[in-house]
Formats: structure tokens, sequence, C-alpha cells
């Protein structure tokens, strides 16, 4: 599977199903906000026609905010499927 325009493919963190002993039901786990890149689109033109090229990459660890995108599953991996400018940061490994 790959992305499209300005489009980003992650794999969601997984959920968390227990905090110590304790189980957390379906319905009050929360959506992950991080996530693994995947596929990144070639990027889209701007207002003025500029090319604008996607400024991510696969494997970069990126965090979004949990109301956009669309979720889906292929092959029984779960996946979300977002605008680039919906990702509001990347994880950096090194210290700036």
């Amino acid at each position: 599977m790959h992305a499209i325009l300005d489009r980003v493919i992650i794999t969601p963190d997984k959920k968390v199903d227990k905090i110590g002993s304790i189980f957390i039901p379906d319905d009050s786990r929360k959506r992950q906000q991080r996530g693994v890149v995947i596929s990144v689109g070639g990027g889209k033109h701007n207002k003025k026609g500029v090319f604008v090229p996607t400024g991510l990459r696969p494997g970069d660890v990126v965090y979004y905010s949990k109301y956009d995108g669309i979720d889906f599953e292929d092959n029984g991996k779960d996946y979300i499927c977002i605008l680039e400018k919906d990702v509001v940061a990347g994880a950096c490994d090194e210290q700036d």
C-alpha cells in the first residue's frame, strides 16, 4: 500500500489493554496519538502552483491529532491515513 499526494499512512502504537492487573474495556480506551510512518505521498501543489514535496519519510515516529484521519485495517494490522498537515510533531532520537 502507498499513500498519495500529501497523505501519510501510520501504524499507531499499540493500545493499552490493561494497566497492572486491571483490564480496560474497549469503549474506555483512547485512540493512540503516536505512531510510525509507513508510507508517504509525493506531495502536492500549493495555491501558487509550486510543488511542495512531503517532509516525512517512512520510519519517522510522529504525533498526530486524535480526531483527524481515517482508521482502517489491512491484513489484520491497524493503520491511520492522515494529511501531512495533521502531523503535529516528530519524535527525535537525538537531543537538540
